[in-house]
């Protein structure tokens, strides 16, 4: 299926953007934004489309990581993205983020775990198991606890995703030679792959037809807490 995606990345503090003809990337950017993605996303997304030589009125979806992660990162792409492909009258394809992360992975990578930090001693985690050229999930996508997630990994199994930040010595100390650990950011989720992943997503089910309408968070955002504790 020969389509032109944007595609946006913000579920961490890498943000990315990426324009994607055919399966092969035109154009991409990306930075080290630390929570300031709602200030650079749309000067970027028009960086990349001018390096493609592309307009809006030429592509033809808009596809976002929708979560879990970053709650003002997954909320400000989310909702650039729909604001974009309303203008253009096309879709939203939304990708679980924990898949994004999950596809840097090498591709000698038998087993593959995308863990993200939540932040009060827990993860946002899946495990992925490779099946020919493809990854398939062999523990879901959850909110679980450092020592959960360890429970949970297959032996030897390659862990990425910002995660590796905060955890990256106990995963050695308690893995050994049995975990290859991947660096963040330098293994981060990228735009690029949501764009590849989007396609694959098109080619095999068509344009949505519904968006997606909330990021997807696994844990509700802190102001939903504080909101319904008061009531």
């Amino acid at each position: 299926m020969n389509m032109r995606i944007l595609a946006i990345e913000t579920s961490t503090w890498l943000a990315s953007v990426a324009v994607a003809e055919n399966g092969e990337v035109l154009a991409e950017w990306e930075a080290l934004t630390r929570g300031q993605h709602a200030s650079v996303l749309l000067p970027a997304i028009r960086e990349v489309l001018a390096q493609a030589r592309l307009g809006l009125e030429q592509l033809d979806a808009v596809a976002v990581s929708v979560g879990p992660g970053s709650f003002t990162g997954l909320r400000v792409g989310l909702s650039v993205a729909k604001a974009l492909a309303y203008a253009r009258k096309t879709a939203v394809v939304g990708i679980p983020t924990l898949e994004v992360v999950a596809h840097a992975a090498p591709a000698d990578a038998a087993y593959v775990a995308a863990a993200l930090d939540a932040r009060k001693g827990e993860l946002y985690a899946a495990v992925f198991r490779r099946v020919g050229a493809e990854l398939e999930p062999c523990v879901p996508e959850r909110l679980v606890s450092f020592e959960a997630f360890l429970a949970s990994l297959p032996r030897p199994c390659t862990i990425l995703g910002d995660a590796v930040e905060r955890y990256g010595d106990l995963f050695h100390q308690r893995l050994g030679e049995h975990g290859n650990i991947l660096p963040f950011p330098q293994w981060a989720p990228r735009a690029r792959v949501v764009a590849q992943l989007a396609r694959r997503q098109l080619a095999r089910f068509g344009l949505p037809t519904q968006w997606p309408e909330e990021p997807h968070y696994l844990r509700p955002p802190e102001a939903q807490v504080h909101r319904s504790r008061a009531a």
